[in-house]
């Protein structure tokens, strides 16, 4: 019998996060051992990592860990994790991310409540230190969303960021999606991402945060050529195959109105992870013949930082509001719908 659900954790000189990964996980798998399958492939650590799996296995949990001969890099490590699943839906999780408590318990309702393409999962970031929280049940709330277009308009740029999103696997296969081509764009848990929502019916975002997301632990990339260059490649790649374009213009109209400003403000005040790179030289090629660029991006690009930062605020306020008037059109019109799970 299948598993419901794999959690794939792709890791790497991570141990003390992976441990803490871990933990949250065991204190609320057994129920669900039947239904969970729980996967750490390891892209070759150098540190203690396979001391810390080693530790669970010694206290009887039951996983498959996977550590690689060479480091195969970022992409292939998560891909690796992804096809390795055998759960009908698969949640390929960040190693310095954390389940708060109870929080699979009521995934694993979720998942058990009807069909998907995807189940977007919330969270809510820390800095440095993990503060749980007990998740209630009765509490937790998750619209259904009978419309593609109402589903991508609220997760938008976010169906990149892997810990949030689980996948219903089932919906890949017979895709005949080219894994290897989305390699080394750094964003090749799109690949599969996109072809679920593409082929779903229904998708659910869970209001309540499940996880713990840490801030700021990513970098050593471009951050304007993944997200900018690499992105619209791969949207590309899927409008090139059938798919409508106005999906993907969504996506890339709120990166231009929300991602882009929030990250060009931050490199003006703070220290990054990414490497530097100059925003209107690498975007203006990309996004020049759009009008959300000159809008919203190059404002934040030109203007000082102390204007720009207000701009933001106003971003976000008319971001929240556009959000706001989607979610009740979609409630009005019945194409999104409070999910009534049996907690």
């Amino acid at each position: 019998m299948k598993p419901l659900l794999s959690i794939g954790i792709p890791t790497y000189n991570r141990a003390a996060l992976l441990d803490l990964c871990l933990s949250q996980i065991f204190k609320q798998i057994l129920p669900h051992k039947d239904l969970i399958e729980l996967i750490v492939s390891d892209n070759c650590s150098t540190d203690n990592t396979y001391e810390v799996v080693q530790n669970y296995f010694s206290k009887g949990f039951q996983f498959n860990y996977v550590k690689n001969e060479t480091n195969k890099g970022p992409d292939r490590n998560i891909l690796q994790a992804f096809e390795l699943a055998q759960g009908k839906y698969v949640l390929i999780f960040s190693d310095d991310d954390v389940f708060f408590d109870g929080a699979l318990d009521i995934l694993i309702k979720i998942l058990n409540g009807g069909d998907y393409g995807i189940i977007y999962i919330n969270g809510s970031g820390f800095a440095d230190h993990f503060y749980n929280r007990k998740i209630e049940e009765k509490k937790a709330k998750a619209f259904l969303y009978k419309n593609k277009k109402f589903f991508i308009y609220k997760v938008n740029f976010l169906f990149t960021f892997i810990s949030s999103n689980v996948v219903n696997k089932q919906l890949i296969k017979d895709s005949h999606i080219d894994f290897q081509w989305f390699l080394n764009t750094h964003l090749v848990q799109l690949s599969y991402t996109y072809q679920a929502l593409l082929k779903a019916k229904q998708n659910v975002f869970v209001v309540t945060p499940l996880i713990a997301v840490r801030e700021d632990n990513t970098g050593g990339y471009n951050l304007y050529r993944v997200f900018g260059a690499n992105l619209l490649k791969i949207h590309s790649y899927f409008v090139e195959r059938g798919n409508d374009s106005k999906y993907f213009s969504i996506i890339e109209n709120i990166q231009l109105a929300s991602f882009f400003p929030y990250w060009i403000n931050k490199f003006k005040t703070d220290d990054s992870k990414f490497i530097n790179s100059t925003a209107y030289k690498e975007l203006r090629p990309l996004f020049g013949k759009r009008v959300f660029f000159w809008l919203f991006t190059f404002p934040v690009i030109k203007l000082p930082v102390f204007i720009s930062t207000i701009l933001l605020v106003c971003y976000r306020v008319v971001k929240k509001s556009w959000l706001l008037l989607s979610d009740f059109i979609g409630i009005v019109t019945g194409k999104i719908q409070k999910v009534k799970f049996k907690f």
